[in-house]
């Protein structure tokens, strides 16, 4: 579970002043439809700068919630990038690497804890996201982040459903609601860091996979060939 957003929460309780100044507040999370009284986690004696933007996300399990309150002002930017916060709140899944796949690779997180954030600033446009869950040089999962404007924070938040299953990214522009960012894997296109997806192949077959005859598939995840249909 993950719930974010950029204001003070309704019921925060400023411990002196008013809110959006300088001053010590504490925030309550609590279930709902409980009293106040029901409080599942807190963050206490927060220090907010004046002027200055936040974003607050709650994580976890209810049983397990915890927060994190992430930089969310756009200052020491180039005016023509983009600042994305990358964000690991995917309950089960340990340390993760986050590539930028479009163009030369290049490392943008690495060794990303669980519960873990990471700021980058990068030109504007649509790019693509690579996941690699493992650190086994490989990416699991990749993404098609849209193009989202000019000179924006984008908050990404790497999670897993309730049901469990695959890594998923969910996106905070800066006036939109959050978004899922749909997986390039299961589109049916060889998309930057897949080898295939689902019946596209790329020409591949099990002969050339030294694998003699039979019949070659894509496994999932799209990184990676299925040979156990082949021999």
């Amino acid at each position: 579970m993950a719930c974010f957003g950029r204001t003070l929460l309704p019921g925060a309780t400023p411990a002196s002043g008013s809110p959006f100044f300088p001053n010590s507040y504490s925030f309550s999370f609590i279930e709902a439809e409980t009293s106040p009284e029901d409080v599942l986690a807190g963050v206490e004696d927060l220090e907010l700068a004046d002027g200055d933007r936040y974003s607050l996300v709650a994580y976890g399990t209810l049983e397990q919630l915890s927060v994190l309150v992430i930089d969310a002002s756009l200052t020491e930017r180039e005016p023509n990038e983009n600042r994305y916060s990358l964000v690991h709140t995917a309950i089960g899944v340990g340390e993760v690497d986050i590539w930028r796949l479009d163009g030369e690779p290049e490392l943008l997180a690495d060794d990303l804890d669980y519960g873990g954030v990471e700021q980058v600033d990068m030109d504007p446009g649509e790019m693509t996201l690579g996941v690699d869950t493992d650190d086994d040089g490989v990416v699991e999962f990749g993404f098609t982040v849209p193009a989202l404007g000019v000179g924006v924070l984008t908050d990404l938040l790497l999670v897993t459903p309730a049901q469990g299953g695959a890594v998923e990214l969910l996106a905070y522009p800066p006036s939109d609601p959050v978004t899922r960012v749909e997986a390039n894997c299961g589109d049916g296109d060889i998309d930057v860091g897949e080898v295939c997806d689902g019946e596209a192949l790329g020409d591949e077959s099990c002969e050339s996979q030294g694998q003699g005859a039979g019949e070659l598939a894509c496994a999932e995840g799209c990184t990676a060939f299925d040979t156990s249909g082949c021999g």
